[in-house]
């Protein structure tokens, strides 16, 4: 029965020296098994980072440019390499989870980590100093003193004790009554006293010069964020600041380049005053002159127009856009511009980002558009011929323009790519990835989900598995011939979302 009991009781103890030293391994490695688990779950850490002076710092891999992205979140485990960089101070020290005093620093994100670039001014080396030559005392010939108690008196000329008994003589000073003066004390007599003799004077340094003082001001921005290196401009919070004569300043500024944009400074100076020389001081103090500001300048901000028509051709009024040749151009920011059709019997509406306005729907050929955004027109016009039941669209098609129009407004030109589409006999596309496609007759409702007027097309391209959806479009031809295809489909941008996206494929 005994033996029994003994040996559960060595079992039971087994298993907790165990447990003990699995939970010694685990939590001696707790944060490398929580990384894992972030890891594992898709999680990310959050690596911060902050500069002093003037200075910044840029990552491997990239994320950070500190300045003005100052702050990223990578995958547990990433290995990341900071550089600090100058912009004007030496840098100086880490700090943070980085360490040590060369500009590079190593770390592994195994949690969230913050780090501190410090920069600053290098110390200026003292100016020499001359030595000024002064006569030597006539030594003093130690005697050693028996009193017990004296006073310790500092020589001011040459930094050296003496010890007397009574108080200390003119040009010494006197620390009390001390036991141990100094090692070697001597009595000091009127006889024997140096004559003192007066300090030296510094040498006279001269007189600082003044420096200009000059305004810098930033004129706040419409978008985006401008920032100097040294954080004395934050526009548009604060835009403007004082700087000395010839100082380096160094402007930073992060947005993002969605349409044309225009970015303007301006430089006024604040001519600083030499001093007033009188014998006897103003009454008053004169009234600080205020710098004049010259008058801001306006940026003329300019706008897009291309115009799109199927055939037959569209001009402006004011003879700057006949299309074709010319079918791309600039105007100012909200200027007013007439589109005329021509053949006007011919036309069949306007399309694209008149879409919603008195020109759509319509059949005038006519039509006055506000050039408040980037705009995208479509001019359809009746065919010269009717396409066959069976039109060929096989071939090779390249793509001649491309646009995105997002669902909740504003539209993008966008630069078509090089890749050809293939349309193959065998019933297959090809255009990087491929699918099936077929021919059908266009349906009333195919214009609305297109956007696009109705004009003379009277068929349609439908590519199965585009975009992993459907793309289709009309198919135009003339003179019995097919001329371009259109590939028009829906798709979600990561910032703008929901968009339609047209392509016009040539041969």
């Amino acid at each position: 029965m005994n033996s029994e009991s003994n040996k559960t009781s060595l079992i039971f103890l087994s298993i907790i020296v165990l447990l003990s030293l699995v939970w010694s391994v685990i939590d001696g490695n707790k944060d490398s098994i929580v990384g894992n688990l972030l890891a594992f779950e898709g999680g990310q850490f959050n690596l911060k980072v902050s500069t002093t002076g003037r200075g910044y710092v840029s990552s491997s891999p990239s994320g950070i440019e500190c300045g003005y992205a100052c702050s990223e979140s990578y995958s547990p485990g990433t290995v990341m390499t900071l550089t600090a960089k100058s912009l004007g101070d030496t840098f100086t020290e880490w700090g943070g989870d980085c360490s040590g005093t060369q500009p590079t620093c190593t770390l592994e994100l195994s949690s969230d980590k913050t780090v501190t670039a410090k920069f600053g001014t290098k110390e200026a080396e003292p100016a020499p100093v001359r030595q000024i030559e002064t006569p030597q005392p006539r030594p003093i010939v130690p005697q050693p003193i028996v009193e017990d108690e004296k006073h310790c008196c500092i020589d001011l000329r040459y930094n050296k004790e003496y010890a007397l008994l009574t108080s200390c003589p003119t040009g010494f000073i006197d620390k009390g009554i001390q036991k141990d003066c100094n090692e070697l004390a001597v009595r000091l007599s009127q006889k024997t006293q140096p004559t003192p003799q007066p300090a030296p004077m510094p040498p006279t340094q001269p007189p600082v010069a003044t420096k200009n003082k000059y305004r810098l001001t930033v004129e706040k921005p419409a978008f985006g964020q401008i920032r100097s290196s040294d954080a004395r401009i934050n526009c548009p919070d604060k835009c403007n600041a004082e700087y000395e004569q010839d100082q380096e300043v160094i402007l930073l500024t992060k947005f993002k380049m969605n349409e044309n944009k225009a970015v303007s400074i301006s430089l006024n100076q604040k001519t600083a005053q030499p001093p007033q020389l009188t014998c006897n001081p103003p009454e008053s103090n004169p009234p600080e002159q205020l710098p004049v500001q010259p008058p801001k300048q306006t940026v003329k901000e300019f706008k897009n127009l291309i115009i799109n028509p199927n055939s037959g051709k569209v001009v402006s009024t004011d003879g700057k856009l006949i299309c074709p040749p010319t079918c791309k151009i600039e105007y100012q920011k909200d200027s007013l511009v007439d589109l005329i059709a021509t053949p006007g019997d011919k036309f069949e509406g306007w399309g694209g980002d008149l879409t919603g306005t008195k020109c759509f729907p319509s059949k005038d050929n006519k039509c006055t558009i506000k050039m408040d955004d980037n705009k995208f027109v479509i001019a359809a016009f009746a065919a010269e011929e009717e396409l066959s039941e069976n039109p060929s669209a096989t071939g090779v098609w390249r793509p001649y323009s491309e646009a995105i129009f997002y669902d909740k407004g504003g539209n993008n030109i966008i630069k078509p790519v090089t890749r050809k589409l293939q349309i193959k006999p065998d019933g297959t596309w090809d255009f990087g990835s491929t699918g099936t496609w077929e021919v059908k007759p266009i349906e009333s409702t195919d214009w609305k989900k297109w956007g696009v007027a109705s004009y003379g097309p009277t068929k349609k391209i439908v590519l199965n598995g585009w975009n992993n959806g459907i793309g289709d479009g009309p198919i135009e031809a003339s003179n019995g011939i097919t001329d371009f295809i259109w590939v028009i489909y829906k798709t979600t941008t990561p910032t703008l979302g929901p968009a339609t996206v047209q392509i016009k494929f040539g041969r």
